[in-house]
């Protein structure tokens, strides 16, 4: 373990534990590396920072270091694991200090290297961050003493801290956040439903994704500073991608039901829907009665399919995971109507390409949220954050008119 107190370099070592079967030629379950460095940081990015020193620290004072290593064999993929505490076990904030790890990946030229900021989450007296295999951690050996990374910690608070690195070649079982894990990847995966305009769609020129839904994501996405990676699925089985973690969330004008909310959570609602009968122009249809004597299709899994389910006795009722086809099918005269989102009903009846009207409005008032995971508050908190500087800057009243209007 290397131990820093802030104010002094202390000659003590990085222990870097062999805890699964590796390929290296590792003999014992901890490998001893070289003392604290400091760090003569001229080629770094940002120049010849001070180092570690004799003083007390001040705020904002920025510090950079490094660990020296002597291994006999190398070791991919390592995993780096940063614990930073006040001494005394004093009440300690992820806003006291903030860490950074040097990122080498562009190149071997220091120009094109950069501080990568290293998530910092509160485990009760200390803060727990992690560097995963994907920050390209790797400890090699050419016969010499190397470096095994180059970090720059920046304090907030007047205190002595004290900073505890490790390198693991098995994940750290410590308790780390989806936000910290999404924070760490520089991206986070999304599911969604396509087509469902106008809430997302398939753009015809572009191939690209957009509609409400799409601008709304990226405006979060840009909150949390990472990218988004689309996974495009059918709407059902997006409630256990979320459950499961094959995605780290979901935006697909998802009604906030009780029952849903059951096996996962919901950010905090960014729209108000209503159902629509969506009909052929010729259409008699005008009245719920008319609805239970009709053939009706709905979107599997929708408000929809559950308000009909219901509400109504039809002659038959088709739910489709396939909006194109329901709308095709009430062009076609194999159904009488669809029952389906406000948005959605006046779009189609609204394309001059489409002989369709919406015969009237069943008024639900259901909300729409971002599905995500039980149990991730910190992921919650910081998207519930994001929509509500959506409404407040007015960004969410702009997308719902230019897609809406």
């Amino acid at each position: 373990m290397v131990v820093l107190v802030a104010g002094s370099v202390i000659a003590s070592v990085i222990v870097v534990s062999n805890t699964v079967n590796h390929t290296s030629h590792v003999r014992s379950p901890t490998m001893t590396l070289g003392a604290i460095s400091p760090l003569n940081g001229s080629a770094y990015p940002g120049g010849d920072l001070p180092d570690l020193v004799g003083n007390d620290p001040v705020v904002n004072n920025m510090y950079d270091f490094s660990c020296l290593m002597d291994l006999n064999a190398g070791l991919e993929g390592v995993y780096l694991n940063i614990t930073v505490s006040k001494i005394g076990g004093q009440t300690i904030s992820s806003e006291d200090v903030t860490l950074y790890l040097c990122d080498y990946s562009a190149s071997n030229d220091p120009l094109d290297w950069s501080w990568r900021s290293v998530p910092l989450v509160v485990n009760g007296s200390i803060l727990l961050g992690v560097c995963d295999p994907s920050w390209d951690n790797t400890l090699s050996n050419d016969g010499e003493c190397n470096l095994l990374n180059a970090f720059r910690i920046v304090y907030h608070d007047i205190a002595d801290f004290t900073i505890s690195v490790t390198a693991t070649t098995a994940p750290p079982v410590i308790p780390i956040s989806l936000l910290q894990v999404i924070q760490q990847r520089g991206s986070i995966i999304v599911g969604t439903q396509v087509p469902y305009p106008p809430f997302e769609n398939i753009n015809a020129t572009t191939d690209e994704l957009e509609g409400i839904d799409i601008e709304i994501m990226e405006y979060v996405a840009a909150k949390l500073n990472v990218t988004i990676q689309w996974t495009p699925m059918a709407f059902d089985p997006l409630f256990a991608a979320v459950q499961t973690g094959q995605i780290d969330c979901a935006i697909s004008a998802i009604t906030i039901t009780a029952e849903r909310d059951l096996m996962n959570d919901f950010s905090m609602p960014y729209y108000v829907a209503n159902q629509a009968v969506l009909v052929r122009d010729d259409s008699a249809i005008s009245t719920m009665n008319d609805l239970n004597s009709s053939d009706l299709v709905t979107y599997m899994g929708s408000t929809g399919q559950w308000w009909v389910d219901e509400n109504l006795n039809p002659q038959s009722h088709t739910p489709l995971s396939d909006v194109p086809a329901a709308v095709l099918g009430v062009e076609n005269g194999v159904y009488d109507a669809f029952i389906v989102d406000t948005p959605v009903a006046n779009k189609y009846a609204n394309d001059s390409s489409y002989n369709l009207k919406v015969a009237f409005v069943i008024y639900t008032l259901v909300s729409y949220g971002i599905l995500i995971p039980e149990d991730e508050p910190e992921l919650k908190a910081a998207i519930d954050s994001a929509i509500a500087d959506m409404i407040m800057d007015g960004t969410l009243d702009e997308i719902l008119l230019r897609w809406l209007a």
